[in-house]
């Protein structure tokens, strides 16, 4: 599977722009994340792009979420690592692989950054400390996991780590991520 065509797949099932731009914004933290952490960054940066590739269909059923995206990737002819990083990376275990647990990670970060920013000025005018800051805030981002943004810590990642680089990743695709 391309990029291109995991592009198309996701504007065929994904329909909300907010939420396409959250896709872009992971793939990008994804593919810095595999730069960092030594994966493939193309298939780091599908798994990310991919994440919410069954967010419409799976609504009313949020269980199934991360399931339907791995059989909808699969049936489409994704990489093998990519489905297994959306079948385990709502709920990694602690032997999940390092990919699973990079999306994991990264997905929550991400949404974080993007509810404290609404201009990619907001987001540089972001400091290491208000950042963190956002993970006791339960008023930001409240739908995402802050112990998941963790979870690359034992990778050799820190937290305040993992968002300096999401922060840097989101900026650098923050045309196709802000609305403007």
């Amino acid at each position: 599977m391309t990029r291109f065509e995991a592009f198309l797949l996701l504007r065929r099932r994904v329909r909300d722009r907010n939420l396409v731009r959250r896709c872009l914004a992971a793939e990008a933290v994804m593919e810095d994340l595999a730069s960092r952490l030594g994966g493939d960054p193309g298939t780091w940066g599908l798994a990310g792009l991919l994440h919410e590739v069954d967010a419409e269909f799976t609504g009313s059923n949020p269980r199934s979420k991360g399931a339907v995206a791995a059989d909808i990737v699969r049936s489409d002819g994704g990489p093998a690592e990519v489905v297994r990083a959306l079948e385990g990376f709502r709920g990694p275990g602690p032997h999940a692989d390092v990919l699973t647990r990079a999306l994991a990670a990264a997905v929550p970060a991400v949404m974080i950054l993007l509810d404290l920013a609404a201009t990619p000025k907001d987001l540089e005018g972001l400091d290491g400390g208000e950042m963190l800051g956002a993970l006791d805030d339960p008023s930001v981002a409240p739908e995402a996991s802050r112990a998941r943004v963790h979870d690359l810590n034992e990778a050799g990642l820190e937290t305040g780590s993992l968002l300096e680089l999401a922060r840097g990743a989101v900026l650098r695709v923050a045309s196709d991520v802000f609305p403007g």
